[in-house]
């Protein structure tokens, strides 16, 4: 389990991973885990080292929480799925499309989904029940709550939510998530969930449904099919905002990968982001809260416009291992390489090679690589990868293109004395290119 929670904070999504930096989220991680995932935060944000991550104590449970609700929501539905999109499916609303089973999966259906207060307002993201266990999303924003700003009820009896192994509280400045699962019988079509919050009058409230199963997956919602991959959405409004969820499913035998991103680059520098098509023009997503992969969030004050998504392409991750050796310069000097190596996706260039004295240690120096990136597939382009260096080379950051959105430089920190640097490659990093254009049907 110590494993899984570490790889999942690796695979967190580029969002997900620059919130960790600035949250009040905390955990106890051993030395050689802790530097690999400051090696991979860095090499999401692609930042230039002059930053210092201090990963606190007690971040355990978050984790499991972004392992188990967070990224589970892009493979629903997407690692155990048939050839074709006409077959018998679940949808479960907030998480993902499935395909049917025998056991019954429950979805919310909402009595008070949104209260307010003031300034702040809190919501009920996302609840489902399977496997006898309620999982449930809420969220604060405009204010900053605590856990025990939170009680839970199920028919008016108060619900100890917190002694489950899944609960978790994600505060950030203005804004606060709580993910938690409770063990507990079926929901009964009387049962009534409420969730009560500090500083709010009225309590969040709902029921629990049985979801809805189709035969097609266009019944769901507007969809589009690009690269074997179909992206089903919906969308509703609230106050002034349009939420927008998107759904993935494998409507072909083509990749095992996982969607990190939706028109979300590998890096900030990489300007094409998803948007939506109104009649008074481009909208882009509003980057503000606790940021959910497949949910999209538009200020759209117009409430008679319609609305059309554009996704330019999806990032992706492959897991796959390789092995990249290069040679350092003795001295501080720039030398060419022709240093590559040859995976599933293309192939990986080593162009040049520079040694520097470190800024920071005196003991240390600083090799920059310089990559170049060739493309099996131009629908399919490669663009950076993570790596381990069995503990030897501590620090490094990358530096992304803000052309193509791939990686040029990587900066990494080795010992005087060394003359070569072997990085263990773990996953790539990809765009899989080919627009999705979903005209919406927003309720």
């Amino acid at each position: 389990m110590e494993k899984k929670i570490v790889n999942s904070l690796e695979n967190l999504t580029i969002d997900q991973t620059e919130r960790l930096l600035d949250e009040n989220m905390e955990m106890k991680i051993g030395g050689k885990d802790r530097n690999r995932i400051k090696n991979s935060v860095f090499e999401k944000i692609g930042s230039n080292k002059k930053k210092r991550i201090y990963i606190p104590k007690k971040l355990a449970a978050c984790v499991v929480a972004f392992a188990i609700i967070f990224t589970s929501l892009s493979i629903v539905g997407f690692h155990n799925v048939a050839a074709a999109i006409s077959k018998l499916f679940t949808f479960i609303p907030g998480i993902g499309i499935t395909e049917k089973s025998d056991a019954t999966i429950y979805t919310i259906d909402p009595i008070v989904r949104q209260t307010k207060s003031q300034s702040a307002k809190a919501n009920v993201v996302r609840a489902v029940y399977t496997n006898d266990y309620l999982t449930v999303t809420v969220e604060v924003d405009g204010k900053a709550v605590h856990y025990d700003d939170f009680s839970f009820y199920i028919n008016q009896e108060l619900t100890n939510y917190r002694e489950e192994p899944l609960s978790v509280l994600s505060v950030a400045s203005d804004s606060t998530m709580l993910n938690f699962s409770h063990k507990t019988e079926a929901p009964k079509s009387d049962d009534i969930y409420e969730i009560a919050v500090t500083g709010f009058s009225e309590r969040l409230s709902f029921k629990m449904t049985s979801c809805r199963d189709y035969d097609d997956i266009v019944r769901i919602g507007p969809t589009d099919v690009q690269n074997g991959i179909s992206i089903t959405a919906t969308a509703n409004r609230i106050d002034n905002q349009l939420l927008v969820w998107c759904y993935p499913f494998k409507t072909a035998n083509t990749t095992k990968d996982t969607i990190v991103g939706y028109g979300i680059p590998a890096n900030a520098a990489f300007n094409k982001e998803k948007y939506i098509e109104t009649e008074s023009g481009r909208i882009l997503d509003k980057r503000a809260g606790w940021h959910i992969q497949e949910r999209f969030i538009f200020d759209m004050p117009d409430s008679d416009q319609t609305a059309t998504l554009h996704i330019p392409y999806l990032s992706m991750l492959r897991n796959e291992k390789n092995k990249l050796s290069v040679n350092l310069p003795k001295d501080y000097a720039t030398m060419e390489s022709n240093v590559s190596i040859k995976c599933s996706l293309g192939t990986i260039k080593v162009t040049e090679v520079k040694r520097t004295p470190n800024e920071y240690e005196q003991d240390k120096d600083t090799v920059w690589l310089k990559f170049e990136f060739d493309s099996n597939d131009s629908n399919a382009a490669l663009n950076s990868f993570e790596f381990e260096t069995a503990g030897k080379y501590l620090s490094n950051a990358k530096h992304f293109n803000g052309e193509n959105g791939c990686l040029e430089y990587l900066e990494v920190c080795v010992g005087k004395n060394e003359n070569k640097i072997s990085l263990n490659i773990t996953n790539l990093y990809y765009y899989l290119l080919g627009e999705y254009v979903i005209p919406l049907d927003i309720q």
